[in-house]
């Protein structure tokens, strides 16, 4: 949005005097102030753009799906980015034994260059109607072919609240990996390797392509030329809870009978050996009714751990990231609703519990890891959210956090943000403070909803991109609050 420019301009009046030969009295010219300050511009601007609910397209699988993914690519090559979106369908009831594809559909908007946006699978895929082939979760965005577009691998899997409890079970709950790899106009959809529930996914600086499950384990290919080739046996397994590929070292998430964590490894006299390690040790066990098994009565054993002097369930590492020259760590656990503790070998169900997100940050001294303070200032752990970046959102030189948190009453302990993510700017100096988002725009409707920043018209600014988690009676519009200047003012 342009400017206004006020210009004055200045009139001068004259008074002749008339009749008597007498002489009129000299009148002065009023004093004209300054022009009126024009008020400050927004941070955002006050309509969003907004991507209308393809129902049209995803009624095609089911009539309310989750919302998956919003990715943010260029697939036109005008000055918008683009979006793909993932839709898929859960199980009417959790807990049974289902066998076959989850439904879902893969759906791409363009943008017209002008801050609208369309449609247009036929031209992007060469179908309406294209699947991915299951559930997503994880993914990862890279140049793979080298055509100078991004590409995404996603990891596959059909956990969509069919049980998980018997092997049989476990194994439905698979399907192939997926890549969408860049052509002139759109994508292919690339399935490749074993089913597997798949959970984590990397891209090497190469283009190598890492997926990670938990029935199969590990699968690695390559694109030579236009063909995949399996490359698995060139690296090591790695975790399908989490691994991160950073300068030919690998970081691998953990559990252990006795313990979690992660550790290192990386190439040693011509093969892959673990070099270092930082591991949490377990305080007991409870039986644990996980939500995809919820009102079954089948339980399991489940770890319990005292972190910082309080005992969560379940903590692990599920993401990870590289920043400034340490690895952050994502630890996600639970805690009861009620606010008591667990007992060794009590009974306890997932429904029952608040979810807990934090981020441990850890450095490499001497070829051993070390647990770093948190450089963040009152950082929210009663939050839940699969999503979050460590890079520089504010064009500052430094890298920020931003964690896409899940709006959802009921679910956690935050007040109700209507999407709005929770960010974390860097001081210049390595320490993070929390942004005050309270003024900031929020989704349209009070549902469950989801947002991030990323700078969708290439102006230097990071823009608010907020979604519903789902379509389930509501309107499920995209709505993008551009921004006219970077989020730190």
């Amino acid at each position: 949005m342009k400017k206004s420019t006020f210009q004055g301009l200045l009139c001068t009046l004259f008074l002749f005097g008339c009749g008597g030969g007498g002489t009129s009295p000299a009148v002065g010219l009023e004093p004209i102030g300054p022009p009126p300050t024009p008020p400050p511009t927004p941070l955002f601007n006050t309509e969003p753009i907004v991507l209308n609910d393809p129902q049209t397209y995803y009624n095609n699988a089911c009539g309310s799906p989750t919302t998956s993914s919003v990715i943010p690519v260029d697939i036109n090559g005008d000055n918008y980015d683009d979006f793909v979106i993932h839709y898929w369908c859960d199980q009417e009831e959790f807990g049974n034994s289902v066998r076959g594809e989850t439904k879902n559909i893969i759906v791409a908007f363009t943008s017209d260059g002008s801050g609208g946006y369309n449609v247009d699978n036929y031209n992007v895929f060469g179908e309406s109607y294209p699947s991915l082939g299951g559930a997503s979760r994880k993914f990862k965005v890279f140049d793979i072919n080298g055509d100078g577009k991004d590409d995404i691998a996603y990891a596959m899997n059909n956990e969509d609240g069919r049980s998980a409890y018997t092997w049989e079970d476990q194994l439905s709950n698979g399907t192939q990996p997926t890549v969408l790899l860049s052509t002139e106009t759109g994508f292919t959809i690339e399935r490749m390797g074993e089913q597997d529930w798949g959970h984590a996914v990397s891209i090497t600086e190469t283009g190598d392509v890492i997926f990670a499950g938990f029935n199969y384990g590990t699968q690695a290919f390559r694109l030579q030329g236009e063909q995949w080739v399996d490359v698995t046996l060139e690296y090591p397994s790695v975790s399908p809870s989490s691994h991160l590929i950073k300068n030919g070292t690998i970081a691998n998430a953990e559990r252990r009978s006795d313990s979690f964590g992660f550790y290192l490894t990386k190439i040693i006299d011509d093969e892959w050996q673990r070099f270092a390690e930082y591991m949490f040790t377990k305080d007991f066990d409870v039986y644990w009714e996980s939500w995809n098994n919820s009102g079954t009565g089948n339980y399991d054993p489940y770890p319990v751990t005292t972190l910082y002097g309080k005992k969560y369930f379940g903590a692990m590492f599920d993401t990870m990231c590289e920043f400034d020259g340490m690895l952050i760590a994502k630890l996600n656990a639970a805690t009861l609703k009620d606010g008591s503790e667990p007992i060794e070998g009590g009974y306890y169900q997932q429904t029952d519990t608040y979810p807990v997100n934090m981020l441990m940050f850890f450095a490499l001294v001497d070829e051993e890891i070390v647990l770093q303070d948190s450089p963040i200032t009152d950082e929210n752990i009663n939050v839940n959210y699969n999503d979050w970046t460590c890079n520089d959102i504010n064009n500052d030189y430094s890298n920020d956090i931003v964690a896409s948190v899940f709006s959802e009453p009921g679910i956690d302990t935050r007040e109700y943000r209507g999407g709005v993510p929770i960010v974390y700017l860097n001081n210049g100096s390595g320490s993070l403070t929390s942004v005050d988002v309270s003024e900031w725009p929020t989704y349209s409707q009070e549902v469950s909803t989801a947002g991030f920043l990323h700078d969708i018209d290439n102006n230097g600014t990071s823009d608010l991109i907020i979604h519903a988690l789902s379509t389930d009676q509501v309107r499920a519009d995209i709505e993008i609050y551009t921004t006219n200047e970077d989020i730190s003012g």
